[in-house]
């Protein structure tokens, strides 16, 4: 099977067709297997399935356990949801929930997937095109064409390869856009609760707040609805 993409997607599907005894080479453009972006929650079932790719115990130590999660009105800081997080949630669920940075996950995933030995990871390699032939199909890539039983394109929102699948599309603005930052927990104000999720809600949109890295850095993601803000593009 060949992969075009070495990002969460791509190493995802590398390892559970790994799996089912499948033999993969994996393809990143990137010199080196990289994440931007920053956090992202890990509920149970998402614990589950890395816990069935085999990577949750290289991907474990990185996520920072938080004690509850708090659901505010965002203009007058009212509490009202409070979610706890230990170990009866984790009884309720069969699993736990936990936080952790895009790039954590990654590197985890990185690291389980070079452990297979079904799993090639090839970086520095853009592909080019894909096509289908009598037997399979096969990827168009630096004057090299390879051929495997399937491809699988996991090369992103702006997928050059998107077209073989479902024609010449592009992403929408729908109208909404996300702010992230991340700064040392040490900077955080007193008066947030680093140890919780939280999540304020207010007209327009809604922000969300947690630690992540091993409790060295915070996590912040504000989302608005938005008249235009996302017209010159992305960064």
């Amino acid at each position: 099977f060949l992969i075009a993409g070495g990002g969460i997607a791509g190493l995802a599907a590398a390892l559970g067709l790994a799996r089912g005894g499948r033999d993969i080479r994996l393809f990143e453009q990137a010199a080196a297997f990289e994440e931007v972006g920053a956090g992202l929650q890990i509920s149970p079932n998402g614990v589950r399935a890395l816990q069935e790719l085999g990577a949750w115990d290289a991907v474990e130590p990185a996520c920072v356990i938080p004690t509850e999660s708090h659901v505010r009105d965002g203009l007058s800081a009212r509490l009202l949801q409070r979610i706890r997080l230990g170990k009866g949630f984790e009884t309720s669920f069969g699993a736990p929930y936990r936080v952790c940075h895009r790039a954590d996950l990654l590197e985890g995933l990185v690291r389980t997937a070079r452990a297979r030995k079904e799993i090639v990871l090839e970086t520095g390699r853009r592909v080019q095109s894909a096509e289908s032939h009598g037997d399979g199909a096969a990827l168009r890539l630096d004057g090299e064409t390879v051929k495997g039983a399937a491809v699988i394109c996991a090369d992103g929102i702006r997928s050059g390869l998107r077209k073989v699948v479902c024609g010449d599309v592009a992403p929408v603005d729908r109208g909404h856009v996300i702010f992230r930052s991340l700064i040392p927990l040490a900077d955080v104000p007193s008066a947030i609760e680093t140890d919780c999720v939280s999540l304020w809600l207010y007209p327009g949109g809604h922000a969300v707040h947690y630690a992540v890295s091993g409790w060295r850095s915070f996590n912040i993601v504000v989302a608005l609805d938005s008249d235009g803000i996302a017209a010159s593009g992305w960064s």
